[in-house]
Order: structure tokens, then sequence, then C-alpha cells
């Protein structure tokens, strides 16, 4: 070997041993503290993926675990409030078994058990009104509902039925179908005036006081009144002299709330309109103080302040109808005539006005209001704004729309469908509706045993109580075979998928130690060797100091 003093090769070569064994070490410690073997992807790249991947799952499916587990839970909770109805759908036979007993019976006695029958029956609407999970209603009829098709929902936003009102039911997986015969067009009712002055455009700046309206000229606007009536309610607002267009637009629009009125103004065209907040027929006008100075009795946006006739310029809207198939729990299809109501959340439900199939109640297959058909608000939202329904049939299933996340993958789920377990939704499998006896609630509202019927109350009182042991045994099915099943893969697969990762990620800590025992050692050799290769040069001084 030469000897240099430019470059000491010795030392950089002990020097790169120490680095090595510096950063061993470095890892080593880091494993050793975290228990981690993988603590960045230049420790195990792939390694690293597959266990990032894997944590994913494990994550995944502990989340659908807990999901299983609350589904457990919210059917427990529903069939324990199930269990008590159950219980007093027990007494309240008795009650009608002791009632039917009519020998023995007198007025006094009967009504009686009338009374208490009414009481039972109220208990089981409060039992249901009462059950929830997590503040989501059980009982209600809530999770029955209808799932609107993936080719249908840009028009419909849901299909709803009351099982109260709907003594034939409906068929579950039957599809229910909505049918406009013709394209329908949801608007808003309105009342509009063009204003006009001595500029065009006029901007909504402009005094309010000696405009034209619709060619009447508006003279005396101090303290002057007008009421805005909507669907919410009524506010009466008063105009000064210094009272702007813009003035009178802010004003209705500071009680929207309260009144379900909004205004506009068009400074192009010089349009003032206030239109109702909800499409369809609701109310809506503006009564005004005589503003024309001419006793011709024009008020702002009124045509006629002396209520004598109509205000002409308002403009009220169309109630637009439809029709729903379906099919009932007894196989029979029946269509009902839906009419848009206006006062419902933004107009934008149809429900049945009436009932049928019968001309008048009793009725057999559903009550008025049984039916809530909602479509999708596609205006814009702007005042003027319509929702247009090209026509043609728009369909939904009979299936609940509530569902647990039983995997962690998509489509690994469940539909979680409970029936409506209130009063005026049991007894309906009797087929007494046509007798008015549709329900454990028509019981009470006929007064059945004080009117004779406790026969027919008994048949009523069976079909409940068979109604609540089908609905008790399908949500017990779906707990057993379906949760608990799916709960138990979910705890084996965890805990395999756990394992799986620990060897691949986790630190082996005797293998670890070990490694951790011998670059120590060679971490002290290193820095030994370093120090005895720095003296290489002073060797090389030595023979300067021979030679000089």
């Amino acid at each position: 070997m030469s000897l240099s003093i430019y470059n000491n090769t010795t030392a950089d070569l002990a020097g790169l041993s120490l680095d090595q064994s510096t950063q061993s070490l470095q890892t080593l410690t880091q494993q050793l503290s975290s228990g981690v073997a993988i603590n960045q992807a230049g420790d195990n790249p792939a390694g690293m993926v597959l266990a990032n991947g894997m944590g994913s799952t494990i994550s995944s499916l502990q989340q659908a675990s807990t999901n299983n587990q609350n589904g457990i839970n919210m059917i427990q909770t529903a069939d324990g409030a199930m269990d008590q109805i159950s219980t007093t759908l027990t007494s309240i036979r008795s009650l009608a078994v002791d009632a039917a007993n009519s020998g023995v019976q007198n007025p006094q006695s009967l009504a009686a058990l009338q009374s208490e029958l009414d009481s039972a029956v109220a208990s089981i609407t409060t039992i249901a009104d009462d059950t929830s999970f997590s503040n989501v209603p059980l009982l209600q009829g809530g999770l029955n509902d209808d799932r609107v098709s993936p080719t249908s929902s840009s028009v419909l936003a849901s299909v709803t039925q009351d099982a109260t009102l709907l003594p034939s039911g409906v068929a579950t997986g039957s599809t229910l179908t909505a049918t406009a015969a013709t394209p329908l067009v949801l608007s808003h009712s309105a009342v509009s005036v063009t204003l006009a002055g001595t500029t065009s455009p006029l901007p909504g700046s402009t005094l309010l006081q000696g405009l034209s309206q619709n060619g009447t000229t508006l003279a005396a606007t101090a303290n002057q009144t007008f009421t805005v009536t909507g669907p919410d309610g009524s506010q009466t607002l008063t105009l000064y002299p210094a009272t702007t267009i813009d003035d009178v637009v802010a004003e209705v629009n500071a009680y929207t709330a309260q009144t379900g009125a909004r205004a506009s103004y068009d400074p192009t065209t010089g349009a003032l309109t206030v239109a109702s907040t909800s499409f369809g027929a609701g109310p809506l006008g503006v009564a005004s103080q005589d503003m024309s100075g001419d006793n011709a009795g024009i008020g702002l946006l009124d045509s006629d302040t002396t209520g004598a006739t109509p205000n002409t310029y308002e403009t009220t809207a169309t109630n637009q109808t439809m029709t729903l198939a379906y099919q009932g729990s007894d196989g029979t299809t029946s269509t009902v005539n839906l009419v848009e109501d206006p006062t419902s959340p933004g107009g934008l439900t149809f429900t049945n006005p009436a009932g049928g199939p019968e001309a008048a109640p009793p009725y057999s297959g559903y009550d008025p209001g049984a039916f809530s058909v909602t479509v999708n608000d596609t205006s814009g939202g702007g005042i003027g704004g319509t929702v247009d329904i090209p026509s043609g049939t728009y369909t939904a299933t009979r299936e609940s729309t509530a569902v647990i996340q039983t995997g962690g993958e998509t489509g690994q789920s469940t539909a979680l469908d409970i029936p409506d377990m209130r009063a005026g939704a049991l007894g309906h499998t009797a087929g007494l509706a046509s007798q008015g006896l549709a329900s454990l609630q028509d019981l009470v509202t006929t007064s059945a045993f004080t009117d004779g019927n406790a026969t027919q109350a008994l048949d009523v009182i069976d079909a409940a109580i068979n109604e609540v042991s089908l609905a008790r045994g399908q949500l017990g099915s779906l707990q057993s075979d379906v949760l608990q099943t799916s709960l138990n893969s979910l705890q084996a697969s965890t805990n395999n998928l756990t394992t799986a990762q620990s060897q691949i990620r986790d630190t082996n800590i005797a293998q670890a130690s070990a490694n951790y025992s011998r670059e120590n050692i060679i971490f002290q050799a290193a820095t030994a060797m370093l120090a005895q290769a720095n003296q290489v040069p002073q060797t090389v001084l030595s023979l300067l100091k021979t030679t000089s």
C-alpha cells in the first residue's frame, strides 16, 4: 500500500463502514422503539404497499363490523317495542272475547270494555311513535318506503305512502308507476305590473311616487300600505314619499319567511313581480290602499282596492295532475289520481285528494292523502322559473331505501325494512275495510264494542297479531341470518388480515435485538479503526522528518 497525505484511503474506507453501521443502527433503533419494521417506503417498498393495502381493508372491515352491530342493536330495539305491542294486542284480544260474550254484557260493561280498548290502542301508537334508534323513528313506516329507479331519479325525488291510510297496502317488491299523460309545467302564482317613468330603462333606485303602473299614475305614496299574502301568511308594509322600487322589493323579501312570497324587479322591462315561493295554486295576493289619486281604486300591485272585483294583476298557477298505479298487498292493481299540493314544501308534491276505489268512504283501497310523489326542483330557484316534467312514466319499487353497509366494499349492503306499527296500520289483512274496520284504530273511531262489532273486532285484532308476528320473524331472520353471520365473518377476516399485516409490518423484536447488538459492535470497531486510520498521515510526517 502506498503512503499518501492527500488522500487517506484507509480512513475513507473506515468512515464508509462507520456511516453504514450508523445508518443500520438508526434503522434498528427506530424499529425497536416503534415496534414497526416499515417506517418509511425505503425500508421495504413492496412490503409497505402490501401492508398499507391490508391496513385500509382492515379499517373498512372494522367499520363494517360496527355497522352490523349497530344494525343488530337497531333491530333489537324495534323487536323490543314490537314485543310490547304484541303483549298489548294479547290483552286487547281478551277484551274482544269478553265483549263478544254478548249474552252477559250490558251497555255499561261494554262501555268499560270499549274504554279499555281505546286506551290500549292509543298505547300501541304511542309505543310506535316513541321507538327510535339514534333519532331514527323505527316503527312509523319511514323504513317501509320506496326506492326511485335510476332512470326516473332525474324527475322523481321520492315516492312514499302512509300505511295508516292504505287498507290494501302495497306489495313488497312491486313497482309503483307515476304517469304524466301530457307534459307538465309547474309554475308559481304571481302578481306582476309594469312600471314606467321619464327614463327607460327605469332603474330600481327611482322613487315610486309619480310612476305609471300599467298606465295609471301612482300619485299618493305618503304612509300608504299594501298587504302581501302568501302561502305561509300575510304582512302589511308601508310606503313613504322616499320609497324606491328597490325599497319595495327589499320590504317584501324581508318577510319572505313569514309570507312565502318574494319580489323582483327588472329595470329593463319595468316589470315588478311578487310571486309565491311555492309551486301551484297556493294563496297569493296583494291588497293596497288607493294610490291613483282620482278614486280609481288602483293601488300598488292591486287593480281594485275596493275588493269588489278580483285583482286582475294576479296570475294563479295551475295545480298539475298525474296518476299512480300500484299493486296492493292482495295482488290487486289500482290507479290513483294525484294532484299537485301547493301547501307541500315548495309545492313539489303530488298527493291523492280522494280515496278509493269506492266513490265514498269507507274506502277499501286507499284513503285521501295515502300517497305522496315529490318531484325535483329543476327551476333554478329564480322568480318565474318552472319545473318541466316530460310526458311519460316514472317508477319506484316498494323497497326500503334504508340500508346497512354490511361489508367493506360497494354493493355489500342489505335493506332494513320495518313496517309501520301504529294502530292505524295494523289489522289491514282482516279485509274489513269495506265495513269501516280497516285497522285497530277503526275499532276506536267506530266504537266497535259498544256498536256490537266485537266479533269483527276480534278478526281485526287477530290480523294485527299475525302482522306483528310476521314482521318480528322477518327482522329476526335479518338479524341472525344476515347481520350476525356477516359480523362473525368480518371479525374472522379482520383477525386473519391483522395477523398477515403484522408479519409484514411489525418488528421481529428477537431478530432486531440480535442485529442491533451486532451492528453496535461493528459501530464501535469502525470508530476505533477510523481513529487508527487517521494516524496514517503521521507516518508520512515521520518520514519527512527523517529525510530533513
